[in-house]
């Protein structure tokens, strides 16, 4: 079998090979090398979905929640299919909140790095969906310009997954985030100084990691903050003076709001008094809204 394929035309190999279901395909990888080298091509990748995937579907709802059966298999195709379906058939998607789905059928899988192809996302919702492995660099920036960025993403959340490693100083581009949700991982090392870029953030939740150093005080520069929560993780120092300016109480033509909430319990190695600018009273807030609230 291998001495046809090896030489046919490369253009007649991939017209043959199209009509090859999209689960089939990688048997025919160790026909031979030329072969495998040749279905293993970007524009095979394109053409090869084009074939199986029916027009009368795409281009889909850009907002749909409800993640089709190709969607789920986005995420265990090779890396050259990956970025085929993420250019063709999701580029439109401003949503990928896609929780709680897939992961008896298809057991744990990484987020794809063609994640960063899709350039309309503007919420990004995987919570306990079984994601392995770390956040890809494409997820935030800065981007080679051929594969873009995510600038419009408002909402992140990746909570209650099996993510691991650091958390990339990129997801600091993100400056229109708002939610930034990556508790219950098990991230480690420290929270980047980057995060204190994110102007527009409300919410921001690393809580059940295995988090440590201390607390940047760049997050001090978050104006728009409502909810921080970095509990349950290995944070050690004090509190930065920084932090507790958010705290206080000034007046509104300053354009500060004061938190809502705060929980940074579970820490045993921070020293958990107050300092000049987080009064008693703004901690004791804190506390009490830990015990109401989670």
């Amino acid at each position: 079998m291998n001495q046809p394929f090896t030489t046919l035309p490369t253009e007649l190999v991939q017209q043959i090979f199209k009509h090859i279901s999209l689960s089939t395909i990688n048997r025919y990888h160790r026909c031979s090398k030329r072969l495998k080298a040749v279905l293993r091509t970007p524009d095979f990748a394109t053409l090869h979905l084009s074939t199986h995937i029916a027009r009368r579907t795409y281009p889909r709802n850009p907002h749909s929640t409800h993640p089709t059966d190709l969607d789920l298999l986005w995420f265990m195709w090779r890396i050259e299919y990956q970025y085929a379906y993420a250019r063709k058939y999701l580029n439109h998607c401003e949503s990928l909140a896609w929780c709680n789905v897939g992961a008896v059928k298809y057991g744990a899988k990484a987020i794809p790095r063609a994640i960063g192809e899709i350039h309309a996302l503007v919420h990004v919702d995987l919570l306990s969906s079984m994601i392995i492995g770390h956040i890809p660099k494409e997820i935030g920036g800065p981007i080679p310009a051929e594969i873009g960025n995510l600038i419009q993403l408002k909402v992140l959340d990746l909570s209650g997954n099996l993510l691991s490693g650091c958390l990339v100083k990129e997801l600091g581009s993100l400056v229109r985030l708002k939610v930034l949700k990556l508790d219950a991982n098990y991230f480690e090392g420290v929270i980047p100084e980057e995060l204190g870029r994110l102007s527009e953030l409300e919410q921001l939740n690393l809580s059940k990691n295995m988090i440590s150093g201390e607390i940047p005080k760049s997050l001090g520069m978050l104006r728009r903050l409502d909810v921080l929560n970095i509990g349950g993780n290995r944070i050690e120092g004090s509190i930065p003076v920084e932090l507790g300016i958010v705290w206080r109480k000034v007046p509104a033509a300053l354009g500060r709001v004061r938190l809502r909430g705060m929980d940074l319990s579970r820490n045993p190695g921070l020293e958990l008094q107050t300092t000049d600018d987080m009064d008693r009273n703004s901690f004791l807030y804190s506390y009490l809204w830990r015990q109401r609230f989670l």
